[in-house]
């Protein structure tokens, strides 16, 4: 440590070190959140799903005075409900933002129908042939599978159902990857045409090359913005290439084991 401090030194920036020889102490989070304040601290959240996500940490900040970074109370809470989200964009259509048709059903309701029903039900009026199901209200890839008949419909409610933690690879029709399930069972389920994306590899980790057909009409790009409503700027668009099956799982999110590129818009228009 002493060798660290005496390199850091010379830096203008380094203001010392605030680490202590105490032992980390159990707070709970309002205590927590009264230190907070009680140091004029600006909180980083970085708290992924739940109360980080949702609008619940956001507002015991706010009630506290306590600055935090990201999106406030009513932003958190529409954006963690997928319906409210679709719905919170649907006058949009005129700048170019659409969201795909969606059916929202009650778990408890599909549990309880026959399951070739529910599907038929589903495909007619959403028009399509295999469907992506998600829970209402979650965060990321928890839940997210593609379902490509009644019988992959069964076993996803069953698994809901028996309040298993994931469902193994390749459990259903198609191939995939883990599949995340949530915990508690969410009420709501949504159902969506599942929209198929250009499937883009990297060909070569060594040349840096990526083999890209370009056969469908759509790509999935992750864009960052910022700035003030009004002023907003676009960052580079980025493309993660995923492992296996037709969706991101949370461990190629998380685990660091994803390729994600970067690329100049150039290479989209």
């Amino acid at each position: 440590m002493e060798d660290l401090m005496d390199g850091f030194k010379n830096q203008s920036w380094f203001a010392g070190f605030d680490i202590t020889d105490e032992l980390p102490r159990k707070y709970s989070l309002k205590e927590w959140i009264k230190h907070a304040k009680e140091a004029q601290a600006t909180v980083f959240i970085a708290v992924h799903g739940g109360i980080g996500e949702d609008g619940t940490l956001q507002g015991l900040l706010e009630d506290e005075g306590v600055s935090y970074t990201g999106p406030g109370v009513l932003a958190s809470r529409t954006c963690m409900d997928k319906v409210m989200t679709s719905q919170a964009l649907s006058n949009l259509s005129e700048f170019g933002i659409h969201t795909i048709s969606k059916d929202v059903k009650r778990t408890e309701d599909i549990m309880h129908e026959t399951f070739p029903n529910v599907w038929d039900e589903l495909i007619k009026k959403l028009q399509c042939l295999t469907l992506c199901v998600k829970p209402a209200k979650d965060g990321c890839s928890t839940g997210v599978a593609r379902l490509c008949s009644s019988e992959d419909l069964a076993v996803y409610v069953q698994a809901l159902k028996d309040c298993i933690p994931r469902i193994p690879p390749n459990t259903l029709s198609k191939t995939h990857g883990m599949i995340e399930m949530p915990n508690p069972t969410p009420e709501f389920l949504i159902f969506e045409p599942f929209v198929e994306t250009d499937e883009i590899i990297v060909s070569s980790k060594a040349k840096q090359q990526l083999s890209w057909k370009g056969r469908r009409r759509w790509v999935e790009m992750t864009v960052g913005v910022i700035g003030k409503r009004g002023s907003m700027h676009s960052l580079s668009p980025s493309l993660t290439v995923k492992e296996s099956g037709d969706i991101l799982s949370l461990e190629e999110k998380f685990q660091g084991t994803l390729t994600c590129l970067s690329l100049p818009l150039h290479v989209f228009f």
